[in-house]
């Protein structure tokens, strides 16, 4: 059967280049108050979760990361599934809140003092969004971590 010759055939295995899928750091709008950031690659959104990070206890909610800080990728395989999967890493730092010793009366720890809390840097693990809850752990995940500067 012959194919209208808006159809081009291909006998041979061939790949394809597309570019645009560097690593990037998105942060909402300033009008939101959302002091946060967020990691995508092309059209993905990343989170961090407790199973590549099993040092978290907190659902993420004192971790932070720098718009300065490199971020490498990793390809993975889920075990499980087989699927594969391009993952990132960055170094990201804990805000140590139990440290902190701000003494200013009215004022209670929050993003505000986020420059003043001792840190501890951690180097984090980052999966696609569509991955999450996919991989076994506890459940403390977060797209959007901390803005520090």
């Amino acid at each position: 059967m012959a194919l209208p010759p808006s159809y081009t055939t291909i006998n041979k295995a061939f790949s394809v280049q597309i570019h645009g899928f560097e690593p990037r750091y998105l942060a909402p709008h300033p009008y939101t108050n959302q002091h946060t950031l967020t990691l995508a690659r092309g059209p993905l959104i990343y989170c961090v979760e407790d199973v590549d990070n099993p040092w978290e206890q907190d659902h993420f909610r004192n971790v932070g990361i720098s718009i300065g800080s490199p971020v490498s990728e990793q390809k993975r395989v889920i075990d499980e599934m087989g699927e594969r999967y391009v993952g990132l890493r960055a170094t990201g730092c804990i805000r140590r809140m139990s440290d902190w010793s701000h003494t200013e009366p009215g004022l209670a720890p929050g993003f505000t003092v986020a420059a003043e809390a001792p840190k501890e840097a951690r180097e984090l693990t980052f999966i696609p969004y569509y991955l999450r809850a996919n991989r076994g752990g506890k459940g403390h995940m977060r797209v959007g971590l901390l803005k520090v500067d």
